[in-house]
């Protein structure tokens, strides 16, 4: 067994009651006839075998297991009825199981390996390390575990948590979270089933101070659908998962090829003083292998600085430096003393790696110095731009209490697929205490030229129905209405139109053109898994167009609401002469508050635009459609 071939320093009993031994050591028909009560059972049974086994197991006093066998909730209804009866009796009589439908755990520096990997086989020692691979994917696990030996680079463990009938992917994190030998968690997941539960986890790990590299499968597909709204065009799998993890330090990968080039670059850094920064330091010594290089970090947003191979050394005290690469990715032999160097500036605290291509005992030699060899320079620059630009987080995040907002009292028959009218939806926002336009519905152009006056001229007026939502594209919108003779020529406009689309209005609204040339969108949905999400970005008909936008789960406070407005791109176009963010990130903190109060499993809030200038932002269009009550 992989036991025994890797030195496991405790004792192995084999338990078959068809055999009296196995490759030399002697088999006992049940656990309860064992000399002693082991302290893990590794169950290679079928599944229909695997309850009894676990309930022979319990009978000897044993308390934990790792079940490799499939044919469980992953086969249909059938094998999800015998993973029912398994989870039910494991957790009745206390007995942690990891599985079923598993490739095992790998525990480096016990050794142990209770894993059926046949990549193993090729595997003569288990090399110790600092990353704990914990997996929803057995294969991807073990790729990354090979991966990392292969580079001379050490796991702590491996875990290929299976179906999770009974200890989950949130029970490993925390115990991950607070082994010592555990110095980087990398992840793969492909789903949660409590979100809370996930939550809590992830607040565990980044508490403990430890680097957490994930992996989302599928993190491409819309998390949010709404048709009538922007939301779901602009609020994808990948950004949810990004922002929660953003939220809680940790890193989120694109690739499994990412994730282990990240993983050990972060294994050979000093956990308690992980570097931040843009300034990366890259040398070669081919100018034109210098430029692409150069040219692959500024497109990861860092900010590359050529340096001479022999001049690396000297950066060891350069602190506006925070990375080093060095590509020698097309040089047969990197020089020497530029490769011995490398050691020392990682030892100075900087983010050190190199794109070369080296025989096995040079990438071993730089392993054993915490300095990662990548395949290729734009690998080592993805990876650099992961672990530097990451985002700050606090120790803990003291989010605000969501608004105590009634409800009822603004929408009191809610259910699905109702869509509240802009006018509603001004007076829910008002109602929160953020700032709108001011506006009146009408019925009558007489009623429409003194409402015109009432609210400020000039204005703009909008055929209001639940039936048309994108009102600009269905002529339904005029904007610019100077007095109160065009608003009332406006409204008969407005109602011919919808007569001729044989749309129904429930009236025209009447609302005051706010100023400001600043168009942003602030959004809300809820995840199912993950919670009220909000989205802030470029407002307006550019919206879907340019996709500028940053998320946050809510609720959250003005300064949180203040660094997502300065990640966007608009940001850094409108710069310093661009309008004070303050207002903004006060009408956003405040908007996260109430959309964390809505009580409708699925929904979308969307005020689109809000008009942002000097001292104000305010709402200008409001659409609240709920989706499943």
């Amino acid at each position: 067994s992989y036991a025994v071939k890797y030195g496991y320093p405790g004792r192995v009993h084999a338990v078959n009651p068809r055999r009296d031994s196995v490759a030399g050591q002697r088999c006992y028909p049940t656990p309860r006839d064992l000399p002693e009560v082991p302290d893990l059972a590794i169950l290679a049974v079928s599944a229909a075998a695997a309850l009894p086994a676990v309930q022979g197991c319990v009978e000897a006093g044993i308390r934990a297991g790792v079940l490799w066998a499939g044919g469980f909730a992953e086969t249909g209804e059938e094998g999800a009825a015998l993973q029912r009866d398994l989870a039910a009796y494991c957790r009745e009589a206390g007995f942690a199981l990891c599985g079923p439908n598993t490739l095992g755990i790998i525990d480096t520096h016990l050794p142990l390996a209770a894993s059926f990997a046949t990549p193993l086989l090729k595997v003569d020692r288990l090399v110790p390390g600092g990353i704990a691979m914990l997996s929803q994917s057995g294969g991807t696990a073990i790729g990354a575990f090979t991966a990392a030996q292969e580079a001379g680079f050490g796991f702590r463990c491996m875990i290929s948590s299976g179906n999770e009938a009974v200890l989950t992917f949130p029970d490993y994190l925390r115990l991950l979270a607070g082994d010592p030998a555990t110095k980087v968690i990398a992840c793969y997941i492909e789903g949660v089933r409590d979100g809370a539960d996930f939550l809590d986890a992830l607040a565990t790990v980044r508490d403990s101070g430890k680097p957490l590299v994930m992996l989302k499968v599928g993190a491409g597909e819309a998390a949010i659908r709404a048709a009538a709204a922007h939301t779901g065009a602009l609020t994808g799998e990948h950004r949810v998962w990004q922002a929660v993890l953003r939220e809680h330090g940790a890193i989120l990968v694109r690739s499994q090829r990412e994730l282990t080039d990240v993983c050990l670059m972060l294994s050979g850094a000093d956990a308690a003083r992980l570097p931040r920064g843009r300034r990366v330091a890259v040398a070669a010594a081919d100018p034109a292998t210098l430029r692409i290089a150069a040219g692959l970090l500024r497109r990861e947003g860092l900010d590359p600085v050529p340096t001479e191979p022999a001049s690396l050394a000297g950066l060891a005290a350069d602190d506006a430096v925070t990375g080093v690469l060095l590509d020698a990715s097309l040089q047969a032999a990197p020089d020497a003393a530029a490769l011995g160097a490398l050691g020392a500036l990682r030892r100075a605290g900087k983010l050190v790696t190199a794109a070369a291509e080296l025989d096995a005992a040079t990438r071993h030699a730089l392993a054993a110095e915490g300095v990662h060899v990548a395949e290729a320079p734009e690998h080592a620059a993805e990876a650099m731009a992961c672990i530097l630009l990451r985002h700050e987080v606090a120790a803990s995040r003291a989010a605000p209490k969501p608004l105590a907002f009634h409800w009822p009292r603004f929408v009191p028959a809610p259910r699905a697929g109702l869509v509240v009218s802009e006018h509603d939806c001004h007076r829910i926002l008002a109602a929160a205490g953020l700032p709108v336009a001011r506006g009146e519905l009408v019925a009558s152009a007489e009623a429409a030229a003194a409402a015109a006056l009432a609210v400020g001229l000039p204005v703009a007026m909008k055929g209001i129905s639940p039936a048309v939502t994108h009102r600009a594209a269905a002529g339904l919108l005029l904007l610019g209405v100077a007095d109160e003779a065009a608003a009332a020529e406006g409204y008969r406009t407005l109602a011919s139109r919808a007569a001729a689309r044989d749309v129904a209005l429930e009236g025209v609204y009447v609302q005051h053109m706010e100023r400001g040339t600043t168009e942003v969108i602030v959004a809300a949905s809820r995840d199912p898994m993950l919670g009220v999400i909000v989205t802030v970005g470029v407002g307006g008909t550019a919206t879907e167009l340019l996709d500028d936008v940053t998320i946050a789960r809510a609720p959250f406070d003005e300064a949180e609401a203040a660094a997502l407005i300065g990640r966007l791109r608009l940001a850094a176009a409108l710069g310093a002469e661009g309008p004070d963010p303050a207002p903004l990130a006060a009408f956003v903190a405040r908007f996260s508050r109430l959309a964390a109060s809505i009580p409708w499993r699925g929904f979308a809030l969307e005020v689109n635009p809000v008009k942002w200038r000097a001292r104000r932002a305010v709402a200008v269009d409001g659409l609240l459609v709920i989706t499943t009550v």
